[in-house]
Protein backbone atom coordinates (compact mmCIF):
# COMPACT_ATOMS: atom_id res chain seq x y z
CA UNK A 1 0.00 0.00 0.00
CA UNK A 2 1.14 3.54 -0.80
CA UNK A 3 -0.13 6.21 1.59
CA UNK A 4 -0.11 9.76 0.21
CA UNK A 5 -0.72 12.90 2.26
CA UNK A 6 -2.03 15.85 0.22
CA UNK A 7 -1.51 19.34 1.65
CA UNK A 8 -0.38 22.68 0.21
CA UNK A 9 1.79 23.01 3.33
CA UNK A 10 4.02 19.92 3.92
CA UNK A 11 4.15 20.59 7.68
CA UNK A 12 0.60 19.24 7.97
CA UNK A 13 1.86 15.84 6.74
CA UNK A 14 4.37 15.39 9.58
CA UNK A 15 4.05 12.67 12.19
CA UNK A 16 3.48 9.63 9.99
CA UNK A 17 7.07 9.42 8.70
CA UNK A 18 8.15 7.37 11.72
CA UNK A 19 5.67 4.51 11.50
CA UNK A 20 4.41 4.27 7.92
CA UNK A 21 6.48 2.61 5.22
CA UNK A 22 5.88 3.62 1.60
CA UNK A 23 4.72 7.07 2.73
CA UNK A 24 4.55 9.98 0.27
CA UNK A 25 3.80 13.70 0.56
CA UNK A 26 2.33 15.97 -2.12
CA UNK A 27 2.57 19.70 -1.40
CA UNK A 28 2.33 23.03 -3.20
CA UNK A 29 5.11 25.05 -1.63
CA UNK A 30 8.77 24.54 -0.84
CA UNK A 31 9.55 24.46 2.87
CA UNK A 32 12.68 23.96 5.02
CA UNK A 33 11.08 20.81 6.50
CA UNK A 34 11.45 19.04 3.13
CA UNK A 35 15.12 18.45 3.95
CA UNK A 36 14.06 16.59 7.10
CA UNK A 37 11.63 14.42 5.12
CA UNK A 38 14.37 13.68 2.58
CA UNK A 39 16.64 12.41 5.37
CA UNK A 40 13.75 10.23 6.54
CA UNK A 41 13.60 8.79 3.00
CA UNK A 42 10.07 10.10 2.48
CA UNK A 43 9.27 10.75 -1.18
CA UNK A 44 7.90 14.27 -1.70
CA UNK A 45 6.31 15.76 -4.80
CA UNK A 46 6.54 19.52 -4.36
CA UNK A 47 4.70 21.43 -7.09
CA UNK A 48 6.90 24.51 -6.67
CA UNK A 49 10.10 22.46 -7.05
CA UNK A 50 8.67 20.62 -10.04
CA UNK A 51 7.85 23.90 -11.80
CA UNK A 52 11.31 25.30 -11.12
CA UNK A 53 12.96 22.17 -12.48
CA UNK A 54 10.81 22.24 -15.63
CA UNK A 55 10.45 25.98 -16.21
CA UNK A 56 12.04 25.83 -19.67
CA UNK A 57 9.25 23.55 -20.88
CA UNK A 58 6.45 25.53 -19.23
CA UNK A 59 6.97 28.76 -21.25
CA UNK A 60 6.36 32.19 -19.73
CA UNK A 61 4.73 30.90 -16.57
CA UNK A 62 5.01 33.09 -13.46
CA UNK A 63 5.59 30.40 -10.88
CA UNK A 64 4.60 32.45 -7.81
CA UNK A 65 1.31 33.56 -9.39
CA UNK A 66 0.62 30.05 -10.67
CA UNK A 67 1.12 28.51 -7.21
CA UNK A 68 -1.44 30.86 -5.67
CA UNK A 69 -4.14 28.83 -7.45
CA UNK A 70 -3.24 25.72 -5.44
CA UNK A 71 -3.63 26.79 -1.82
CA UNK A 72 -6.29 24.18 -1.02
CA UNK A 73 -6.31 20.40 -1.27
CA UNK A 74 -9.06 20.23 -3.91
CA UNK A 75 -7.21 22.37 -6.42
CA UNK A 76 -3.85 20.78 -5.59
CA UNK A 77 -4.95 17.19 -6.20
CA UNK A 78 -6.69 18.27 -9.43
CA UNK A 79 -3.46 19.75 -10.82
CA UNK A 80 -2.33 17.81 -13.92
CA UNK A 81 1.28 17.56 -12.70
CA UNK A 82 0.09 16.13 -9.38
CA UNK A 83 -2.25 13.65 -11.07
CA UNK A 84 0.58 12.52 -13.36
CA UNK A 85 2.78 11.92 -10.33
CA UNK A 86 0.06 9.96 -8.53
CA UNK A 87 -0.61 7.88 -11.64
CA UNK A 88 3.09 6.98 -11.93
CA UNK A 89 3.20 6.14 -8.24
CA UNK A 90 0.18 3.88 -8.61
CA UNK A 91 1.66 2.04 -11.60
CA UNK A 92 5.09 1.78 -9.98
CA UNK A 93 3.74 0.13 -6.83
CA UNK A 94 1.04 -1.85 -8.64
CA UNK A 95 -1.41 -1.15 -5.85
CA UNK A 96 -4.16 1.28 -4.91
CA UNK A 97 -3.28 4.67 -3.50
CA UNK A 98 -4.62 5.57 -0.07
CA UNK A 99 -5.06 9.30 0.45
CA UNK A 100 -4.99 11.55 3.52
CA UNK A 101 -5.38 15.33 3.49
CA UNK A 102 -5.53 18.40 5.68
CA UNK A 103 -8.83 20.31 5.27
CA UNK A 104 -10.24 18.35 2.30
CA UNK A 105 -13.05 20.06 0.38
CA UNK A 106 -15.78 18.67 -1.95
CA UNK A 107 -13.58 19.04 -5.03
CA UNK A 108 -10.89 16.94 -3.35
CA UNK A 109 -13.35 14.08 -2.81
CA UNK A 110 -14.65 14.39 -6.38
CA UNK A 111 -11.15 14.10 -7.89
CA UNK A 112 -10.27 11.14 -5.65
CA UNK A 113 -13.45 9.33 -6.69
CA UNK A 114 -12.80 9.97 -10.39
CA UNK A 115 -9.31 8.49 -10.05
CA UNK A 116 -10.24 5.55 -7.80
CA UNK A 117 -8.12 6.78 -4.90
CA UNK A 118 -9.21 5.42 -1.52
CA UNK A 119 -9.76 8.29 0.91
CA UNK A 120 -8.90 7.62 4.56
CA UNK A 121 -11.07 10.49 5.76
CA UNK A 122 -14.68 10.97 6.94
CA UNK A 123 -17.43 11.77 4.47
CA UNK A 124 -17.13 15.37 3.24
CA UNK A 125 -20.82 16.26 3.68
CA UNK A 126 -20.95 14.96 7.26
CA UNK A 127 -17.75 16.76 8.22
CA UNK A 128 -18.95 20.01 6.65
CA UNK A 129 -22.24 19.78 8.55
CA UNK A 130 -20.50 19.23 11.90
CA UNK A 131 -18.03 22.07 11.30
CA UNK A 132 -20.89 24.51 10.75
CA UNK A 133 -21.11 26.43 14.05
CA UNK A 134 -24.89 26.83 13.71
CA UNK A 135 -25.71 23.24 12.77
CA UNK A 136 -23.38 21.78 15.43
CA UNK A 137 -25.33 23.53 18.20
CA UNK A 138 -28.67 22.62 16.63
CA UNK A 139 -27.66 18.93 16.60
CA UNK A 140 -26.27 18.70 20.13
CA UNK A 141 -28.63 20.99 22.05
CA UNK A 142 -31.07 18.11 22.67
CA UNK A 143 -28.48 16.09 24.60
CA UNK A 144 -28.73 17.19 28.23
CA UNK A 145 -25.38 15.65 29.22
CA UNK A 146 -23.60 17.92 26.73
CA UNK A 147 -23.20 21.44 28.11
CA UNK A 148 -23.50 24.13 25.44
CA UNK A 149 -23.29 27.86 25.98
CA UNK A 150 -26.65 29.70 26.05
CA UNK A 151 -27.33 30.73 22.47
CA UNK A 152 -29.66 32.15 19.85
CA UNK A 153 -29.61 31.34 16.13
CA UNK A 154 -31.07 33.45 13.35
CA UNK A 155 -30.52 35.92 10.51
CA UNK A 156 -28.30 38.70 11.82
CA UNK A 157 -30.41 41.68 10.70
CA UNK A 158 -33.49 40.23 12.45
CA UNK A 159 -31.99 40.51 15.94
CA UNK A 160 -32.69 43.54 18.12
CA UNK A 161 -29.71 44.56 20.21
CA UNK A 162 -31.86 45.38 23.25
CA UNK A 163 -33.36 41.87 23.34
CA UNK A 164 -30.02 40.10 23.00
CA UNK A 165 -28.35 42.38 25.56
CA UNK A 166 -31.17 41.84 28.03
CA UNK A 167 -30.63 38.08 27.86
CA UNK A 168 -26.82 37.91 27.61
CA UNK A 169 -25.37 41.38 28.31
CA UNK A 170 -21.96 41.04 26.61
CA UNK A 171 -22.15 38.44 23.86
CA UNK A 172 -20.32 36.78 20.96
CA UNK A 173 -21.53 36.53 17.36
CA UNK A 174 -20.20 33.70 15.19
CA UNK A 175 -20.73 33.20 11.49
CA UNK A 176 -21.20 29.65 10.29
CA UNK A 177 -17.64 29.21 9.05
CA UNK A 178 -14.26 30.84 9.41
CA UNK A 179 -10.69 30.37 10.54
CA UNK A 180 -8.17 31.99 12.91
CA UNK A 181 -10.97 33.85 14.69
CA UNK A 182 -12.01 35.84 11.61
CA UNK A 183 -15.68 34.81 11.94
CA UNK A 184 -16.01 35.55 15.67
CA UNK A 185 -17.07 38.98 16.94
CA UNK A 186 -17.12 40.14 20.56
CA UNK A 187 -19.98 42.60 21.08
CA UNK A 188 -19.91 45.13 23.92
CA UNK A 189 -22.33 47.80 22.75
CA UNK A 190 -25.08 48.66 20.28
CA UNK A 191 -22.66 50.42 17.93
CA UNK A 192 -20.56 47.25 17.52
CA UNK A 193 -23.66 45.17 16.86
CA UNK A 194 -25.24 47.50 14.30
CA UNK A 195 -21.94 47.80 12.45
CA UNK A 196 -21.84 44.01 12.15
CA UNK A 197 -25.50 43.88 11.06
CA UNK A 198 -24.82 46.40 8.30
CA UNK A 199 -21.83 44.39 7.10
CA UNK A 200 -23.46 40.92 7.13
CA UNK A 201 -27.25 41.48 7.25
CA UNK A 202 -28.29 38.21 5.58
CA UNK A 203 -25.89 35.88 7.40
CA UNK A 204 -27.30 33.21 9.69
CA UNK A 205 -25.32 33.40 12.93
CA UNK A 206 -24.98 31.86 16.35
CA UNK A 207 -25.05 34.31 19.26
CA UNK A 208 -23.75 33.09 22.62
CA UNK A 209 -23.27 34.67 26.00
CA UNK A 210 -19.73 35.92 26.56
CA UNK A 211 -18.26 34.19 29.60
CA UNK A 212 -14.79 34.48 31.07
CA UNK A 213 -12.46 31.56 31.57
CA UNK A 214 -9.70 29.58 29.88
CA UNK A 215 -10.43 28.08 26.47
CA UNK A 216 -9.36 24.48 25.97
CA UNK A 217 -8.98 22.38 22.87
CA UNK A 218 -8.33 18.68 22.38
CA UNK A 219 -7.92 15.99 19.75
CA UNK A 220 -10.07 12.88 19.67
CA UNK A 221 -10.76 9.97 17.34
CA UNK A 222 -14.12 8.30 16.67
CA UNK A 223 -13.73 4.59 15.87
CA UNK A 224 -15.60 1.31 16.05
CA UNK A 225 -13.34 0.44 19.00
CA UNK A 226 -14.53 3.50 20.91
CA UNK A 227 -13.80 7.20 21.23
CA UNK A 228 -10.16 7.96 22.00
CA UNK A 229 -9.50 11.32 23.66
CA UNK A 230 -6.30 13.29 24.20
CA UNK A 231 -5.53 15.32 27.25
CA UNK A 232 -6.93 18.84 26.67
CA UNK A 233 -4.60 21.73 25.84
CA UNK A 234 -4.93 25.35 26.85
CA UNK A 235 -5.75 27.36 23.75
CA UNK A 236 -3.69 30.54 23.49
CA UNK A 237 -5.84 33.23 21.87
CA UNK A 238 -5.86 36.93 21.17
CA UNK A 239 -2.14 37.67 21.74
CA UNK A 240 -1.65 40.96 19.89
CA UNK A 241 1.87 40.08 18.79
CA UNK A 242 0.57 36.97 17.02
CA UNK A 243 -2.95 37.77 15.77
CA UNK A 244 -5.05 40.82 14.92
CA UNK A 245 -8.25 38.95 15.86
CA UNK A 246 -9.39 39.04 19.49
CA UNK A 247 -10.44 35.40 19.21
CA UNK A 248 -7.58 34.41 16.91
CA UNK A 249 -5.86 31.12 17.72
CA UNK A 250 -2.21 31.75 18.59
CA UNK A 251 -1.18 28.28 19.72
CA UNK A 252 -1.63 25.76 22.53
CA UNK A 253 0.01 24.91 25.83
CA UNK A 254 0.10 21.32 27.05
CA UNK A 255 0.63 22.48 30.66
CA UNK A 256 -2.88 22.52 32.16
CA UNK A 257 -2.34 21.01 35.62
CA UNK A 258 -3.16 24.33 37.32
CA UNK A 259 -6.39 24.66 35.34
CA UNK A 260 -7.89 21.16 35.23
CA UNK A 261 -8.28 18.92 38.26
CA UNK A 262 -9.37 15.29 37.96
CA UNK A 263 -13.09 16.17 38.11
CA UNK A 264 -12.76 18.62 35.23
CA UNK A 265 -10.68 16.17 33.19
CA UNK A 266 -13.31 13.47 33.74
CA UNK A 267 -16.11 15.85 32.70
CA UNK A 268 -14.20 16.80 29.53
CA UNK A 269 -13.53 13.17 28.70
CA UNK A 270 -17.17 12.16 29.26
CA UNK A 271 -18.59 15.00 27.15
CA UNK A 272 -16.06 14.36 24.36
CA UNK A 273 -16.80 10.64 24.28
CA UNK A 274 -20.54 11.29 24.12
CA UNK A 275 -20.09 13.81 21.29
CA UNK A 276 -17.78 11.39 19.47
CA UNK A 277 -20.30 8.56 19.89
CA UNK A 278 -23.09 10.69 18.42
CA UNK A 279 -20.83 11.78 15.57
CA UNK A 280 -19.96 8.14 14.86
CA UNK A 281 -23.65 7.24 14.78
CA UNK A 282 -23.99 9.95 12.12
CA UNK A 283 -21.27 8.05 10.19
CA UNK A 284 -18.40 10.41 11.00
CA UNK A 285 -15.16 8.47 11.47
CA UNK A 286 -11.64 9.40 12.51
CA UNK A 287 -9.85 12.36 14.05
CA UNK A 288 -11.63 15.49 15.19
CA UNK A 289 -10.99 18.45 17.48
CA UNK A 290 -13.21 20.01 20.11
CA UNK A 291 -13.05 23.50 21.66
CA UNK A 292 -14.35 24.08 25.19
CA UNK A 293 -14.37 26.81 27.83
CA UNK A 294 -14.12 26.58 31.62
CA UNK A 295 -15.94 29.08 33.79
CA UNK A 296 -16.95 29.69 37.39
CA UNK A 297 -19.87 31.93 36.31
CA UNK A 298 -22.36 29.15 36.98
CA UNK A 299 -24.66 31.19 39.15
CA UNK A 300 -25.75 32.98 35.98
CA UNK A 301 -29.36 31.95 35.41
CA UNK A 302 -28.99 31.49 31.65
CA UNK A 303 -26.13 28.96 31.88
CA UNK A 304 -27.10 25.31 31.73
CA UNK A 305 -26.06 23.87 35.10
CA UNK A 306 -22.74 22.03 34.98
CA UNK A 307 -21.00 21.06 38.22
CA UNK A 308 -17.53 21.35 36.69
CA UNK A 309 -18.01 24.48 34.58
CA UNK A 310 -17.15 22.82 31.25
CA UNK A 311 -18.96 24.14 28.15
CA UNK A 312 -18.56 23.06 24.52
CA UNK A 313 -17.93 25.81 21.96
CA UNK A 314 -17.45 24.11 18.60
CA UNK A 315 -16.16 21.08 16.71
CA UNK A 316 -13.38 20.74 14.12
CA UNK A 317 -14.32 17.46 12.36
CA UNK A 318 -10.93 16.92 10.71
CA UNK A 319 -7.24 16.85 11.47
CA UNK A 320 -6.44 19.94 13.51
CA UNK A 321 -3.36 22.12 13.17
CA UNK A 322 -1.91 20.58 16.36
CA UNK A 323 -1.99 16.97 15.09
CA UNK A 324 1.55 16.84 13.54
CA UNK A 325 3.20 18.29 16.66
CA UNK A 326 1.04 16.22 19.01
CA UNK A 327 1.77 13.02 17.06
CA UNK A 328 5.52 13.60 17.37
CA UNK A 329 5.11 14.18 21.10
CA UNK A 330 3.01 11.01 21.49
CA UNK A 331 5.67 8.96 19.72
CA UNK A 332 8.47 10.48 21.81
CA UNK A 333 6.46 9.49 24.93
CA UNK A 334 6.00 5.97 23.54
CA UNK A 335 2.24 6.40 23.26
CA UNK A 336 0.12 5.04 20.46
CA UNK A 337 -0.81 8.10 18.34
CA UNK A 338 -4.41 9.07 17.72
CA UNK A 339 -3.38 9.28 14.09
CA UNK A 340 -2.73 5.53 14.14
CA UNK A 341 -6.19 4.96 15.61
CA UNK A 342 -7.53 7.02 12.69
CA UNK A 343 -5.72 4.89 10.11
CA UNK A 344 -6.81 1.63 11.75
CA UNK A 345 -10.44 2.78 11.67
CA UNK A 346 -10.28 2.98 7.88
CA UNK A 347 -7.78 0.21 7.11
CA UNK A 348 -7.79 -2.13 10.09
CA UNK A 349 -4.64 -3.05 11.99
CA UNK A 350 -1.54 -3.27 9.83
CA UNK A 351 1.65 -4.96 11.04
CA UNK A 352 3.69 -2.48 9.00
CA UNK A 353 2.22 0.47 10.89
CA UNK A 354 4.71 0.53 13.74
CA UNK A 355 7.45 2.91 14.69
CA UNK A 356 10.50 2.24 12.57
CA UNK A 357 12.68 2.11 15.69
CA UNK A 358 10.26 -0.27 17.42
CA UNK A 359 9.65 1.95 20.45
CA UNK A 360 5.90 2.49 20.18
CA UNK A 361 3.80 0.87 22.91
CA UNK A 362 1.07 -1.45 21.71
CA UNK A 363 -1.61 -0.53 24.23
CA UNK A 364 -4.57 1.57 23.22
CA UNK A 365 -4.56 5.35 23.23
CA UNK A 366 -5.32 6.56 26.72
CA UNK A 367 -6.65 9.60 28.56
CA UNK A 368 -5.05 11.68 29.92
CA UNK A 369 -1.51 11.94 28.57
CA UNK A 370 0.13 13.49 31.61
CA UNK A 371 3.74 13.41 30.47
CA UNK A 372 3.42 15.68 27.41
CA UNK A 373 4.54 19.21 28.26
CA UNK A 374 5.44 22.35 26.35
CA UNK A 375 3.62 24.43 23.77
CA UNK A 376 3.37 25.60 20.19
CA UNK A 377 2.83 29.13 18.88
CA UNK A 378 1.47 30.19 15.48
CA UNK A 379 2.70 33.29 13.65
CA UNK A 380 0.17 34.91 11.32
CA UNK A 381 0.02 37.87 8.99
CA UNK A 382 -1.57 40.60 11.14
CA UNK A 383 -1.81 43.03 8.23
CA UNK A 384 -4.94 43.61 6.16
CA UNK A 385 -2.76 43.11 3.06
CA UNK A 386 -0.64 40.22 1.86
CA UNK A 387 3.02 40.18 2.85
CA UNK A 388 6.07 38.43 1.42
CA UNK A 389 8.46 36.74 3.85
CA UNK A 390 11.86 38.40 3.79
CA UNK A 391 13.62 35.75 5.84
CA UNK A 392 13.23 32.21 7.05
CA UNK A 393 14.71 29.85 9.63
CA UNK A 394 16.03 26.31 9.12
CA UNK A 395 13.70 23.59 10.39
CA UNK A 396 15.97 22.90 13.36
CA UNK A 397 16.07 23.10 17.12
CA UNK A 398 17.51 26.42 18.31
CA UNK A 399 18.80 27.77 21.60
CA UNK A 400 17.81 31.26 22.74
CA UNK A 401 20.06 32.87 25.35
CA UNK A 402 17.86 34.85 27.73
CA UNK A 403 20.74 37.16 28.74
CA UNK A 404 22.35 37.94 25.39
CA UNK A 405 19.14 37.37 23.35
CA UNK A 406 21.19 35.50 20.77
CA UNK A 407 19.77 32.58 18.79
CA UNK A 408 22.01 29.60 18.04
CA UNK A 409 21.03 26.86 15.57
CA UNK A 410 21.64 23.22 16.51
CA UNK A 411 22.04 20.27 14.13
CA UNK A 412 18.95 18.49 15.51
CA UNK A 413 15.94 18.01 13.21
CA UNK A 414 12.22 17.57 13.97
CA UNK A 415 12.53 14.98 16.74
CA UNK A 416 11.57 15.13 20.40
CA UNK A 417 14.00 12.50 21.66
CA UNK A 418 17.63 13.13 22.71
CA UNK A 419 17.10 16.88 22.53
CA UNK A 420 20.03 19.32 22.72
CA UNK A 421 21.00 20.16 26.29
CA UNK A 422 20.51 23.71 27.54
CA UNK A 423 21.49 25.63 30.68
CA UNK A 424 19.22 27.64 32.97
CA UNK A 425 19.68 30.81 30.89
CA UNK A 426 18.60 29.18 27.62
CA UNK A 427 15.29 28.41 25.96
CA UNK A 428 15.02 25.51 23.51
CA UNK A 429 12.66 25.92 20.56
CA UNK A 430 11.99 24.48 17.10
CA UNK A 431 11.22 26.73 14.12
CA UNK A 432 8.83 25.75 11.34
CA UNK A 433 8.92 28.79 9.02
CA UNK A 434 7.78 28.96 5.42
CA UNK A 435 10.44 29.71 2.78
CA UNK A 436 11.74 33.20 2.09
CA UNK A 437 9.56 34.76 -0.64
CA UNK A 438 6.40 32.94 0.52
CA UNK A 439 3.24 35.03 0.03
CA UNK A 440 1.15 35.31 3.21
CA UNK A 441 -2.45 36.49 2.98
CA UNK A 442 -4.20 38.31 5.87
CA UNK A 443 -4.73 36.11 8.97
CA UNK A 444 -2.88 33.21 7.34
CA UNK A 445 -0.13 31.43 9.29
CA UNK A 446 3.46 31.49 8.07
CA UNK A 447 5.28 29.79 10.94
CA UNK A 448 4.96 27.59 14.01
CA UNK A 449 7.37 27.51 16.93
CA UNK A 450 7.47 24.50 19.26
CA UNK A 451 8.65 24.40 22.87
CA UNK A 452 9.22 21.50 25.28
CA UNK A 453 8.86 23.58 28.46
CA UNK A 454 6.06 25.74 29.84
CA UNK A 455 5.96 29.18 28.17
CA UNK A 456 3.10 30.73 30.20
CA UNK A 457 3.23 32.79 33.39
CA UNK A 458 1.00 32.29 36.45
CA UNK A 459 -1.77 34.27 34.72
CA UNK A 460 -1.58 31.94 31.69
CA UNK A 461 -0.12 34.67 29.50
CA UNK A 462 2.93 34.16 27.29
CA UNK A 463 6.09 34.93 29.25
CA UNK A 464 7.96 38.13 28.37
CA UNK A 465 11.14 36.29 27.34
CA UNK A 466 9.11 34.18 24.89
CA UNK A 467 7.50 37.29 23.40
CA UNK A 468 11.00 38.80 23.07
CA UNK A 469 12.06 35.67 21.19
CA UNK A 470 9.04 35.93 18.87
CA UNK A 471 9.93 39.55 18.07
CA UNK A 472 13.43 38.47 17.03
CA UNK A 473 11.99 35.73 14.81
CA UNK A 474 9.33 37.84 13.08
Amino acid sequence: MSLVFISPDPVKALGLEDFISNYHVVCTFKHPILEFLKKKKIEVFCLEKFLEQNKDALKNINIKNYLEKFRNTGKLIANNHVLNYLDKLKRKNEMDLKILAFKPNPRFFKVCKENNFKILLPDADIARELEDKVIFYEIFTKYKKISLLPYKIGILENFKFENVFKKFENFVVQKRRGYAGNSTYFIKNKKDFEKLQNEFPDDEVKITKFITGPTLTLNACATKQGIFVSKPFLQITGEKLLSRQKGGTCGVSFDIDQICDEKILTEIENQTKLIGKIMYEKEFRGIFGLDLILTDEQEDSCLRRNDNGVYVIECNPRMTISVPHFTKRELASRQKPLLMEHLEEFEGKNEKWKMKNGKCKEEDSCFPRNDIKGASLILRNKSSKEIILKKTFPAKWHKYNLKTQKIVETDKGFEFENLPKIDKNELLFFTMFQEKGYIVHPDMEYAEIYFVENILDKNFKIKKEVLDLIKKCK
